[in-house]
């Protein structure tokens, strides 16, 4: 009975999801804190998005735009003043979060993205596993993809690994991350690359497929000591986009 009683509770869950793309923020974000238990600051605004995913906490003055799509994580985080554009799809599915699956596989799937972060359009996140951004990131132009699953040949099983990027990092547009990837703080990967591997030097930029090393970036440059995230010099932060 009380498992009948949650699926039904679940399904009702996910339909008022849908009607909640088309609310006004002083509707939604109570329904989101109330019905779904969402962790949602002060100052967050959400476009026309489709949420729902099992726990998200998302900190003050955060903008997630229209056309995005949150579906089946199990949990989100996103850090204060982060910005995200429009039509980026951020996924889990069943064959990676169900409890047998985790506890075969030990995967994490998680999205935890830092504080002052930016994430552009169209972007494509597979988080069958963690995936951290950190924090000053930029996830610059348009159609790049991280998948964090692939398929194991040799023993015919879909198996995760966890993808990081670094705080006061520059993703251009356009890459591929494989699973396992790592970009550590204070790097650039330029636009087109396809990241292979882990890198752990700090201050580089990376390009090229498979991406290498490209050139040693300087630790003055002031990409890397802003204590802002949004970057523009004719216009205000679009902390009001919504109002």
């Amino acid at each position: 009975m009380k498992n009948n009683l949650a699926l039904i509770i679940n399904k009702m869950k996910y339909w008022l999801s849908f009607l909640l793309i088309f609310m006004p923020n002083w509707i939604k974000l109570p329904v989101y804190r109330k019905v779904y238990g969402y962790k949602i600051g002060n100052g967050v605004k959400i476009g026309f998005s489709w949420i729902f995913v099992h726990e998200m906490e998302i900190s003050g003055d955060v903008i997630i735009g229209h056309l995005n799509r949150f579906k089946n994580i199990p949990k989100v985080i996103i850090g204060k003043y982060s910005v995200i554009g429009s039509q980026n799809t951020f996924t889990s599915t069943w064959e990676f979060t169900n409890p047998l699956g985790i506890t075969i596989r030990n995967n994490n799937p998680c999205l935890l993205i830092g504080d002052h972060c930016g994430i552009t359009n169209r972007h494509y996140f597979d988080i069958q596993d963690q995936f951290i951004i950190g924090s000053y990131v930029t996830i610059a132009g348009h159609r790049s993809n991280f998948f964090t699953h692939f398929i194991n040949v040799t023993d015919c099983v879909q198996s995760t690994k966890p993808i990081t990027i670094g705080n006061y990092c520059m993703i251009g547009s356009g890459v591929n991350f494989v699973p396992g990837s790592i970009i550590p703080n204070y790097c650039i990967v330029g636009m087109g690359s396809v990241v292979t591997k882990p890198f752990f030097k700090e201050y580089i930029l990376v390009g090229g497929n498979p991406a290498r090393l490209i050139k040693i970036l300087s630790p003055s440059s002031n990409y890397f000591n802003r204590t802002y995230g949004y970057i523009s010099s004719f216009s205000d932060p679009p902390f009001k986009y919504f109002d």
